[in-house]
């Protein structure tokens, strides 16, 4: 996402789909799939350092007061996002094959295999730290960390092959 109309649109979309779909889902007590980390996966490197911080505690807060846990347990989406967004360039560099100038990194190059590895660590790091924030017991923690990571990681790479250009 290197255009800005296109940027805001996926922020507040993210946002407002989290907010009103898929916050109303919690399957079992466990499963609770978070779309809106879509947003900060594939905002482009050339926006900066700071820029992905910025607008992944943004989305992240966002997140936090449309859900009500910014009152009751803190921002604990804002939290985890803004950790995500820090180690978000270490995953592309992990997955480019061809540079580490990140400037350069485009999806589109990308294998399927290294999106998968791509998306699921992301998940499962921002799911992990969002669960611990929240304070579960550690099987609690582990438990709704891979049920609501499987979960996110489909929708994810689902939402990504059909926004694809």
């Amino acid at each position: 996402m290197k255009n800005t109309k296109t940027l805001i649109a996926c922020f507040f979309g993210c946002w407002l789909i989290q907010i009103i779909i898929f916050n109303q889902f919690l399957f079992n007590n466990w499963i609770n799939p978070y779309i809106y980390i879509l947003f900060i996966l594939f905002i482009h490197p050339i926006k900066g350092n700071l820029f992905i911080l910025m607008t992944s505690f943004s989305i992240g807060l966002l997140i936090d007061l449309g859900s009500n846990t910014l009152s009751d347990i803190g921002p604990i989406h804002g939290l985890s996002c803004l950790i995500l967004g820090y180690f978000r360039p270490n995953f592309m560099k992990i997955i480019s094959s061809r540079t580490n100038n990140l400037n350069d990194f485009s999806f589109n190059n990308i294998s399927f295999g290294r999106v998968l590895v791509y998306i699921s660590s992301c998940s499962i790091l921002h799911h992990f730290l969002l669960f611990l924030f929240s304070g579960l017991q550690i099987i609690n923690l582990l438990i709704s960390t891979l049920l609501s990571s499987f979960f996110t990681i489909l929708l994810l790479l689902f939402s990504y092959y059909i926004f694809k250009k």
